[in-house]
């Protein structure tokens, strides 16, 4: 939210009231304008948020059940008492972090536009 907040009032105003005077409404300069235009703040932040989610451990833990695992608890599943197991972890560190790169990849040319418009308001 915060992302998007800083993103959406660093838009110029102009091409929203642009829009208005060209007959749209409110609603219709918001998707025909500012949603288009906001696109690479828009996949930033769906990208942070995957990641954010993709990697969350306490409330996979606690919500749960023992038969429902997550990748990051069973991280938690190679540490024991008799020791660690690192080979698996790190082959199962490897598989889980592929779907977050390939995600970062693809929208590689998004998240630059969005990461570095959106910070600075001006």
């Amino acid at each position: 939210v915060w992302m998007m907040f800083a993103y959406f009032r660093g838009m110029p105003k102009s091409m929203e009231e642009a829009a208005l005077v060209d007959g749209c409404t409110r609603w219709e300069a918001f998707w025909r304008v500012a949603v288009p235009l906001a696109a690479p703040g828009i996949v930033a932040a769906a990208v942070f948020a995957f990641i954010a989610c993709w990697t969350e451990f306490f409330f996979a833990l606690i919500l749960t059940s023992r038969t429902a695992f997550t990748l990051p608890t069973v991280f938690r599943s190679f540490i024991g008492f008799q020791g660690a197991q690192y080979g698996e972890a790190a082959a199962l560190a490897i598989v889980s972090l592929v779907p977050s790169i390939a995600l970062g990849v693809l929208a590689q040319r998004h998240l630059v536009r969005g990461l570095t418009l959106g910070a600075v308001r001006g």
